[in-house]
């Protein structure tokens, strides 16, 4: 991954582990390759924290915060806040 990537894409999640790896195998299917991933798990009780865990041993370009339940906005905002991009894009979890 370069240091600054072009593209950071930032995905909120809580409670989601049926959709997450969707989400984020389209991101893989894409041909541009200069991005980071950041997921931010708000707190999710049904698996989606180690699912992404997981997922994130896979790829350098992968990052995961976990924290308390915070709702969306603030899951979004922390995660705009870690994103080196020049460009940053909100990814729902079950898009």
């Amino acid at each position: 991954m370069s240091e600054k990537p072009l593209f950071s894409i930032v995905i909120p999640v809580y409670n989601n582990k049926k959709y997450i790896g969707r989400a984020i195998k389209s991101i893989f299917r894409q041909s541009y390759n200069d991005w980071e991933l950041i997921i931010v798990d708000d707190g999710s009780t049904d698996g989606t924290g180690e699912l992404v865990d997981e997922l994130a041993m896979t790829d350098e370009r992968i990052r995961i915060i976990h924290q308390d339940n915070q709702w969306i906005y603030a899951s979004m905002n922390n995660g705009v806040k870690l994103a080196k991009g020049r460009y940053i894009y909100i990814l729902n979890s079950d898009d």
